[in-house]
């Protein structure tokens, strides 16, 4: 099995070392899978190729046209928006995508939690800045609200995939109410993807969301950035949460909260705090619609002009997406798992695997619908 692992060379935030790359095949020795790894395919006279697995976040449906491509593979959790559209419009071709940074993921929103529920980077920057004593004992309006234990609370959790099911299992942990909005409430635990549950969850469809918002302490968002799920969480639905005592987190797509609005109620309170890892604008976008920004030394903030000041409010938690990590330990599980995806696909193509279902069993961890994004 002949494998296009893209090196997207102009995208350093994506690409993959070649020494990752080595220990990749190092994973697969004796499989019989081969590894290409190139800014662009290698071509016959004819122009085609032989590859029929493609690795890549940035695709040319070119080379989905021109081989035998049955399986493209994304080598992280979200799809992005150009191998979305174009799957979409190639059903016989499978989309799989990598599960490596779940722990990692749903680590950061539990941080993320726990940081805006105890106020800690107030009383961190009170410390460097006034030595840290004075308003601990003060009794005046600078003090930030105390918010309480997190245990007995109501945790939301909008996206139950991997990501989402490790948050729950957490704040189950923590002593937590934990419910979930999922597509499928039916077919939620007994889906090939996930592993079984082992804590109690309360599922629920999309459109009951706005009676679990005013029962809900902690919003926890996992979703994937679609064309559906875009600012699903706008100043109407936002506004549903209990006025000054929830928190937002998103660990999911800046795009799924519209953040003029999200902004407009952190500042009046009416959201108690946010924590947020993913953001509206990157700065490979921003420099490209505002040239000038990458070389004049400009702050290159992740929102929009249109609502700036998330970095003046007192009552959020911002990380500049580092949810899934970075590398080291992150590229190393990483290349685990295109190993793994790669060796499923393999046993299918081999014959080991008979019928669509055996095929959901193997892969079914790793599968993502075109349609949906995710």
């Amino acid at each position: 099995m002949k494998v296009f692992y893209h090196n997207l060379v102009k995208d350093k935030t994506t690409s993959t070392s070649t020494d990752q790359i080595e220990h990749l095949r190092e994973l697969l020795a004796e499989t019989g899978i081969i590894v290409d790894y190139q800014p662009e395919p290698t071509l016959r006279e004819d122009g085609r190729h032989e590859y029929e697995v493609v690795i890549t976040g940035q695709i040319d449906p070119a080379l989905l046209d021109n081989g035998p491509v049955h399986t493209v593979i994304v080598p992280w959790a979200g799809i992005p928006p150009n191998v979305h559209e174009t799957l979409s419009k190639r059903p016989g071709i499978r989309l799989l995508r990598s599960n490596h940074n779940t722990l990692m993921t749903a680590e950061m929103a539990i941080t993320l939690m726990l940081a805006c529920a105890r106020n800690l980077v107030f009383w961190h920057n009170d410390m460097v800045r006034n030595g840290g004593w004075g308003l601990r004992y003060a009794e005046n309006s600078q003090k930030p609200t105390d918010w309480g234990s997190l245990y007995g609370k109501h945790a939301l959790i909008l996206g139950f995939g991997h990501i989402g099911r490790q948050i729950g299992k957490v704040c189950h942990a923590l002593g937590m109410h934990v419910t979930a909005v999922v597509r499928s409430p039916e077919t939620a635990t007994t889906s090939p993807k996930y592993p079984p549950l082992t804590y109690p969850v309360s599922l629920h469809p999309l459109s009951d969301l706005p009676t679990l918002l005013p029962k809900t302490s902690v919003l926890h968002i996992a979703l994937p950035g679609t064309p559906s799920t875009t600012h699903l969480l706008n100043l109407p639905t936002l506004s549903l949460l209990p006025p000054h005592r929830a928190i937002l987190i998103n660990v999911g797509r800046g795009s799924i909260v519209d953040p003029s609005a999200l902004h407009a109620l952190l500042a009046s309170k009416h959201i108690a705090a946010a924590g947020i890892d993913v953001w509206w604008s990157y700065p490979g976008q921003v420099a490209s619609t505002y040239p000038n920004t990458a070389t004049s030394g400009a702050k290159i903030l992740p929102w929009s002009e249109s609502c700036v000041g998330f970095e003046k409010l007192d009552n959020v938690v911002l990380s500049p997406h580092r949810g899934g990590g970075a590398g080291g330990e992150t590229e190393v599980l990483r290349m685990h798992a295109v190993a793994e995806m790669l060796m499923a696909l393999k046993r299918v193509g081999d014959g080991e695997v008979r019928g669509e279902e055996g095929e959901r069993v193997v892969l079914g961890p790793y599968l993502a619908d075109p349609a949906e994004g995710y």
